[in-house]
């Protein structure tokens, strides 16, 4: 296993076979090999989970086109994902697409780990002033449960 950190974070390479524990709660985001050339990432929350999901919710904050509102009932990690790629092609993507493809030419921007323990919802705020005009976005939370919502596709 290979490790390395920056301001950003840590990295690990991990080669199949190998184990890793981290100790405590967060979300850690892992790179995943689907067939022998396409990769793909998950994000994995690694702290217990009691819940049973009904609160975890995704939805527009009214007509504000600059947030968000999250609900759980037990920590979500929100992030805004922006591309170049035109409308048309990336209209009908899921989250696990848009994720993927951050590593290559979209920028997940504004990245924020909820607390919650009573499902009261919370406000994300998108960060529109790095967003360039044109560009298309959406919000994907990922919940203790592994529920993964993603709004719609939106275009500045």
């Amino acid at each position: 296993m290979t490790y390395s950190s920056n301001s950003t974070g840590a990295n690990f390479t991990i080669t199949e076979g190998t184990n890793l524990t981290i100790s405590g709660s967060y979300f850690v985001k892992l790179a995943t090999k689907r067939d022998k050339n396409i990769y793909g990432y998950k994000i994995y929350y690694t702290g217990s989970y009691s819940g049973d999901g009904s609160c975890n919710l995704l939805y527009a904050n009214g007509s504000a086109k600059d947030s968000m509102v999250v609900s759980s009932d037990a920590p979500v990690f929100v992030h805004t994902i922006v591309t170049k790629y035109q409308y048309d092609e990336c209209k009908n993507w899921n989250a696990e697409q848009w994720e993927c493809l951050t590593q290559e030419l979209n920028t997940a921007l504004n990245p924020k780990q909820f607390a919650f323990s009573d499902g009261h919802p919370k406000r994300y705020d998108i960060p529109m002033s790095d967003i360039e005009s044109g560009s298309c976005y959406v919000v994907v939370a990922h919940y203790a449960d592994d529920t993964v919502l993603m709004s719609e596709v939106m275009q500045k």
